[in-house]
């Protein structure tokens, strides 16, 4: 038999009196695993003595005569605790998993259709990111930014978008929304549960009253919490304090739904998902499509808004070789122009046409979509401009 993650935790101000009744308690163990055929290893037993001091003791605790070794961290269920009360090992440990799987990610940019590699990012990357994120959100902004250029990373690779790009068209064109605005949604849901007893009554307790219990006339936000007293802001910036302000925060309709998957709704953004059609295309012309729709491509024209080129010329000698020009007015691209423009015919798009049109689609259906990408690609796959 096997017994894993199992912990024996003391709390006290007088670390040698509790030294005695963890010793005690340590052979108990021995002898209780004794008698029922299971055995704790020692050597891979540690002891953690967590405390805010700088200078902390150091626990000297035997274990069937073995001496158990003393440790700066400790992992439990997943999660890296430290002696000093710091997530950054953690956060750190996060860092290089994402690492080693982005390395990954990154060999499948041009091989795997968007549609696959979202699904890969949702199914591996995403959880790594959200794991237990409620209990360790408490950490400084150079974490926070270390994150979140992993996640940028990451939804680069999905929609082929260069460096360089706002972050805030990189969350439009996935349709995704930043780690810090998603821990916030899991803290809020996560105090949901505690409020609505969704969890074991002894975790309820630890929650603040709220003002409709603390007083007998009716107030503007009964549901709000009574904000919790903190001396340090680490304590301030932990679980509890931090989500009761972001909760007391919520509109009086939100903070009133009794239902956990309205509620989850309710703090969801209103960000529109990226189109079904952006999918459906060849992998490296979708890439050159989607940075010609962000204004990110290697035309002169972005180019130049982007501080990479002094000039913005075309080699045509247009003065700016625009998305515009470069669909509708290039000389050099007469004859694939003219290709694009008769297939485009035969489904009843000529007329009207827009930029727009080419490269976010119209509102006249899918499968209408798809022809219009699919045409739009073979025209910048054939002008081999990219």
């Amino acid at each position: 038999m096997f017994a894993d993650d199992t912990c024996l935790f003391k709390c006290s101000h007088d670390l040698p009196v509790e030294l005695n009744s963890i010793t005690n308690d340590l052979d108990n163990i021995h002898i209780w695993s004794s008698q029922w055929l299971i055995e704790f290893n020692p050597i891979k037993t540690i002891s953690v003595l967590f405390s805010r001091r700088q200078n902390p003791s150091i626990l000297q605790l035997t274990m069937n005569n073995v001496r158990i070794k003393s440790s700066p961290t400790h992992k439990h269920l997943g999660v890296l605790f430290s002696r000093n009360g710091s997530w950054e090992p953690h956060v750190k440990y996060i860092i290089g998993k994402i690492v080693f799987k982005l390395t990954t990610f990154r060999k499948l940019k041009y091989v795997l259709d968007r549609k696959s590699l979202e699904i890969i990012y949702k199914s591996f990357i995403l959880p790594t990111f959200d794991f237990a994120d409620c209990i360790w959100d408490n950490i400084t902004i150079e974490l926070v930014s270390q994150l979140e250029k992993l996640n940028l990373d990451a939804l680069r690779i999905i929609t082929g978008l260069p460096r360089g790009t706002p972050h805030q068209i990189i969350y439009l064109e996935s349709g995704f929304i930043s780690l810090n605005q998603r821990r916030q949604i899991h803290r809020l849901t996560m105090l949901f549960k505690l409020t609505h007893v969704y969890c074991p009554p002894d975790i309820h307790q630890l929650l603040p009253r709220q003002l409709r219990h603390n007083v007998r006339f009716n107030l503007r936000h009964p549901d709000n919490y009574i904000p919790l007293y903190c001396k340090t802001s680490t304590y301030q910036n932990s679980f509890l304090p931090k989500t009761v302000i972001d909760w007391n925060n919520l509109p009086d309709e939100t903070k009133l739904l009794r239902s956990l998957p309205q509620f989850k709704r309710s703090l969801s953004p209103t960000i529109k998902p990226p189109s079904w059609f952006y999918r459906h295309t060849n992998r490296t012309n979708e890439i050159f499509h989607t940075r010609l729709r962000n204004f990110r491509s290697g035309l002169n024209g972005d180019l130049f808004n982007n501080y990479v080129l002094d000039s913005a010329k075309c080699a045509c000698g247009a003065p700016i070789e625009s998305t515009d020009h470069y669909f509708f007015a290039c000389p050099r691209y007469v004859l694939q122009r003219a290709i694009l423009f008769d297939k485009l015919e035969t489904i009843g798009i000529s007329q009207h046409l827009t930029l727009a049109h080419l490269l976010s689609g119209t509102e006249h259906g899918h499968n209408l979509n798809v022809q219009i990408f699919s045409f739009v690609q073979e025209y910048i796959a054939t002008t081999g401009r990219f």
